[in-house]
């Protein structure tokens, strides 16, 4: 389907090709001399909606005009309901602008592979409003298409969204867009997500001028067993303002992605975060990597975490041995790598001149005994004194079955009992009283007294009024 026109306006209107079958849905190319203009839930649509083996791809659309318009719930999009693939959607214009819930949309709801959005806007890209924006997202077994767009100023604002997600087995689609500034404001979001089992998309921006984001956020998120995806983004200046946000977290048992920047000149964070956090898995790493003069935090922070003793924290690292930070400047901030249950990360920091003002440089771990742990009183322990308790249970949770082995006297079974009910539901919460190390033991026919299966923890804290074991 070719539609050559000066201008061409869809108004709650439908320009669609399809295939319910094994053939090939037909392509839609649309060449205007001017403006595109698509409003009031007006489509251009391809689908494959068959889901015979055999079921034939989804067309491509491609729309080359000086400017595009979306409105009020119109829609550019792709789709496939069965194995054969989603196809493509290329737009190639001067300008673009999506408000009022108008979208770019690939989608799989099964086996078929989603299509890529390609968007190259040489002048600018707008998205604005709750809703608008593009998307690629698949919820079954079909990986989903990847986002790529290319124009010399992005700005999105309202909430826009660009969102490549899995909630199935596929991967998410990656998002790479090659900018030459990026300005998200006001609740806009750049984000890659799984909440399955499939591996989440990686969101790499490249902007030669700048990346400004405030009161807005980039994250990759993952919810499920599916590991999160990564973000990379170089620029020459970054600033993260006003609750700006920066994160890669994971709250199911798939490990959250890395956040790596490359900066030419500065990265400024004023009441904004950098983050990684996981629950249930390994924390992401944060790497900022500059060949500039400054990264200046006011009220900022920087930080990794690991709830569980199921996954490590993330590490840190601030500028290289071959590049260090000429000046790195805190005022009011934070870099923490801590870890409430698992082991923390590290904090290495490469910088010429290091200025800090009521400001916190903390890598902490509460892996202590779980009885006891660190979080009482909010106290903190240095990295060197994560290891504090000899109980296997404090570094592998699921060690704490041993406690029923079969013919060991009921004090030594007693003894290994988990000191965290939540880590091992089977087993009663007990003292931290485990053998210190399998020569420890006791043999099937011996008797340990009450005292000597405590005496196992090196901080007595932790134990008790008992003396610290050698």
């Amino acid at each position: 389907m070719k539609i050559s026109a000066p201008t061409l306006t869809i108004d709650n209107g439908l320009i669609k090709a399809s295939t319910v079958d094994v053939g090939k849905a037909g392509d839609i190319a649309v060449t205007v001399a001017g403006t595109v203009n698509i409003i009031h839930s007006g489509q251009i649509q391809s689908s494959s909606i068959s889901t015979d083996p055999l079921a034939g791809n989804a067309g491509k659309i491609v729309v080359t005009a000086p400017a595009l318009t979306m409105s009020d719930g119109a829609k550019v999009s792709v789709t496939t309901q069965g194995p054969g693939a989603a196809g493509d959607i290329a737009l190639n214009v001067h300008s673009m602008s999506l408000t009022s819930g108008a979208r770019v949309d690939s989608s799989t709801t099964a086996a078929g592979r989603g299509g890529t959005v390609t968007i190259a806007a040489r002048d600018s890209a707008s998205f604005t409003g709750s809703g608008s924006g593009v998307f690629s997202t698949t919820d079954h077994g079909g990986n989903a298409g990847t986002i790529v767009m290319t124009t010399p100023n992005l700005a999105m604002s309202g909430g826009a969204k660009v969102s490549a997600n899995t909630l199935g087995a596929g991967a998410a689609g990656d998002i790479t867009l090659n900018v030459g500034s990026v300005g998200l404001k006001d609740g806009a979001r750049i984000d890659s997500g799984t909440s399955g089992a499939g591996h989440g998309g990686q969101v790499v921006i490249t902007a030669p001028a700048s990346v400004n984001v405030s009161g807005a956020a980039v994250s990759s998120n993952a919810t499920a067993s599916g590991a999160g995806g990564n973000i990379n983004i170089n620029t020459p200046q970054m600033e993260l303002t006003n609750q700006a946000t920066l994160s890669a977290t994971s709250t199911g048992s798939g490990n959250a992605g890395n956040i790596s920047l490359l900066l030419g000149n500065s990265l400024r964070l004023q009441d904004s975060a950098i983050t990684t956090a996981a629950t249930r898995a390994d924390g992401g790493n944060i790497s900022i990597t500059t060949t500039g003069s400054q990264v200046f935090l006011s009220n900022g922070r920087i930080t990794t975490s690991v709830q569980s003793g199921f996954g490590g924290g993330g590490n840190i690292t601030l500028g290289t041995a071959a590049h260090p930070i000429g000046f790195l400047i805190l005022n009011g901030s934070e870099i923490r790598a801590d870890a409430f249950g698992g082991p923390g990360g590290n904090i290495n920091i490469f910088a010429g001149t290091f200025l800090t003002s009521n400001s916190i440089l903390s890598a902490s771990s509460a892996l202590v005994c779980p009885a006891r742990s660190a979080s009482r009183q909010g106290s903190r322990t240095s990295a060197a004194s994560s290891a504090s308790c000899r109980n296997p249970c404090c570094r592998r949770p699921r060690c704490c079955v041993r406690h029923a082995r079969r013919g060991w006297p009921a004090a030594s079974r007693a003894a290994w009992s988990c000191p965290d009910a939540r880590d091992c539901p089977r087993s009663r919460a007990a003292p931290c009283r485990a053998p210190s190390s399998r020569r420890d033991r006791p043999a099937r026919d011996s008797r340990w007294t009450k005292a000597e299966a405590m005496t196992t923890c090196r901080i007595a804290s932790h134990c008790g009024s008992r003396r610290p074991a050698a």
